[in-house]
């Protein structure tokens, strides 16, 4: 398998990620290295999910040479495996502005505006869900489609306060808003709550269990590289349906509002 790589820096340290069968994967050499594990190797034989790891063929400084590349899930095992200070900060990057880039983009880029620089619009969309009773989704849709972007961060320094404004008049004067149609399948209000309600015990759970779990694998004397499936898989139970289920909790909350119409 051949693929262009794309190559950025936490702190000082060069990871590089690809799309692979539109998947973000990352380089596992490189990956440890900022978790400062020394046998890469060991940790895919012992660790990874095979499924979730490839080999690529692409161009180093060295000439053309095979690389091992993990998928999203793998890189979170290895997250947890590392006792390095950084290692959750590491983590809430990759997840809140790496992976996000590379799915809309195929790359990842810098933000134009810092997360300090984009305060003034949060909070003006706050106001706008507020005042408005519309759901966050919907307030930032009305700021992605006024200024052709898909996400806050894609904005200028120079066209923030123009957000805000608009944010504002939206709020005094109140704007015609089309909601996009979406297929969707209905159910009761009840069921829904309860979904939510489940999810969210199963969740607590799942945090509890896994930690348990790897204390009894500390306490038995295996080495931090020596797999373990069942703390793994609870992580991922607790990790992998967050974005989804924020976005239910929200749709269960708004049945309860007005439906989105001219806003006055």
């Amino acid at each position: 398998m051949n693929t262009q790589l794309q190559t950025f820096n936490f702190k000082s340290n060069t990871v590089r990620a690809e799309l692979i069968e539109n998947e973000a994967y990352f380089c596992l050499a490189d990956v440890c290295a900022v978790m400062d594990i020394k046998n890469s190797r060991r940790v895919n034989a012992e660790m990874l999910d095979q499924k979730g790891v490839r080999n690529a063929y692409t161009l180093t400084n060295g000439g053309k040479q095979e690389l091992t590349f993990i998928n999203e899930p793998n890189l979170y095992r290895i997250i947890f495996k590392s006792r390095k200070a950084e290692a959750i900060e590491f983590q809430n990057w990759v997840f809140d502005e790496v992976l996000p880039q590379i799915r809309k983009t195929g790359k990842y880029e810098r933000s134009q505006t810092t997360v300090d620089d984009r305060t003034g619009l949060r909070d003006a969309v706050n106001m706008l869900v507020s005042k408005k009773g519309l759901i966050y989704s919907d307030a930032y849709q009305l700021i992605h489609q006024r200024f052709n972007v898909n996400h806050i961060d894609e904005l200028t320094k120079e066209q923030l306060p123009q957000a805000v404004e608009y944010a504002h008049k939206i709020i005094l004067e109140g704007e015609l808003i089309i909601p996009e149609k979406q297929e969707h399948i209905a159910i009761g209000l009840n069921t829904a709550q309860a979904l939510v309600k489940f999810h969210r015990l199963a969740v607590a759970k799942a945090q509890k269990a896994e930690t348990a779990l790897r204390q009894i694998h500390q306490i038995m004397g295996y080495e931090p590289y020596v797999r373990n499936d069942l703390a793994a898989g609870l992580f991922d139970i607790h990790h992998e349906f967050t974005v989804w289920l924020n976005d239910f909790e929200q749709a269960v909350t708004a049945a309860t509002m007005p439906k989105l119409g001219y806003v006055k």
